[in-house]
């Protein structure tokens, strides 16, 4: 199957809203996390000018996509419990901080406030520590398997390439 060749701006707005921790991407590009910001922000260098990746860089972004897709998609969740709730979820849905914003990302698949993701993932003396429903889960991994599926079916050009 081809990709689909896209920008690093289309990649970048894609992470973005999907609230994907670029730590982990720059990790497997094996280049600094302040690199990869700086580029996809086009932050000025100290002559002036917007950075961008790189040729050699874009060659790293390309090899760690398919592999960020694979860690993502091994994030894949199953709900086992018989009851209504399964607080064993608790630490599986916080391992996806690893990989993106858990904050951001439980708000915008669930609905959650942050303060519902602390009650839920964090207080343990809270009420509603470990409610995590196997509509919870399901909706994670729709959105887990979308951003991998998406991350492994694209290949990123210089700017001027596409």
């Amino acid at each position: 199957m081809d990709k689909v060749i896209v920008t690093q701006d289309f990649l970048f707005e894609y992470l973005t809203q999907h609230n994907v921790n670029m730590k982990r991407l720059s990790e497997l590009m094996g280049v600094s996390n302040a690199i990869v910001m700086f580029c996809f922000r086009h932050d000025l260098n100290r002559h002036g000018k917007p950075q961008k990746f790189s040729a050699s860089n874009i060659e790293k972004l390309n090899n760690a996509l398919p592999q960020l897709a694979q860690q993502i998609r091994g994030e894949v969740m199953t709900f086992t419990s018989e009851q209504t709730y399964d607080q064993d979820m608790v630490p599986r849905v916080n391992a996806l901080q690893r990989w993106f914003k858990l904050g951001g990302f439980l708000q915008r698949v669930l609905g959650w406030s942050l303060s519902k993701k602390e009650a839920v993932l964090c207080s343990p003396a809270a009420k509603s520590y470990g409610n995590i429903t196997a509509d919870h889960v399901a909706r994670i991994n729709a959105e887990i398997l979308a951003v991998s599926g998406m991350l492994g079916g694209i290949q990123v050009a210089a700017n001027e390439d596409v």
